[in-house]
């Protein structure tokens, strides 16, 4: 990019980008927390045979998972746009920091928030962090995505709004991550 005055250059800017690997969308599927609660020792006992469920974004509530209690807030300064992967889980290897914030939405055809909500919950493994205010809190860190073990297998609470962010790199990567 470059500032050109009288057919003269008077400052530039360069800019680095990493090219992604195309890797292949698997299968991927996700259920909301009402069909896991209405089929609930059917997904434990695929669980705990070793199967991964994602359980897919959820409004503002309580909920429990396989025994693990946790509550799901609306983000306090709206809809947000950038989460972290610093947290050293497996299914974030191999995503660097800022790989998933402003991320395309196919759908929309523009950039668009990847979470609405976050949540917090004991004995949940985090995957993707974010932080959350609300009224009479300060900014701290809360999950946008966890992993609950459970006999062979994972429960993943997932809040990222990733259905029609699969035409970005790093969503993809993440959700190989899952899957393998």
């Amino acid at each position: 990019i470059a500032a050109i005055k009288d057919g003269e250059v008077v400052h530039y800017a360069s800019e680095e980008y990493e090219i992604f690997p195309k890797e292949a969308l698997p299968s991927f599927s996700q259920i909301s927390y009402d069909e896991y609660n209405a089929n609930r020792e059917k997904y434990e006992q695929l669980v705990k045979n070793g199967a991964t469920v994602v359980i897919a974004p959820s409004l503002p509530g309580d909920y429990e998972v396989a025994g693990h209690k946790y509550t799901v807030t609306e983000c306090g300064m709206s809809p947000l746009y950038c989460v972290s992967r610093d947290t050293g889980h497996r299914f974030t290897e191999g995503l660097k920091a800022n790989d998933l914030t402003y991320l395309y939405d196919s759908k929309l055809d523009r950039l668009s928030p990847i979470i609405n909500a976050t949540f917090e919950g004991k004995d949940i493994d985090p995957v993707i962090t974010s932080g959350n205010i609300s009224i009479g809190t300060d900014w701290h860190s809360v999950l946008a995505m966890g992993e609950i073990k459970y006999g062979n297998g994972s429960f993943i609470i997932n809040q990222l709004q990733i259905d029609d962010k699969t035409e970005n790199p790093a969503v993809v990567k993440l959700i190989n991550n899952i899957v393998k």
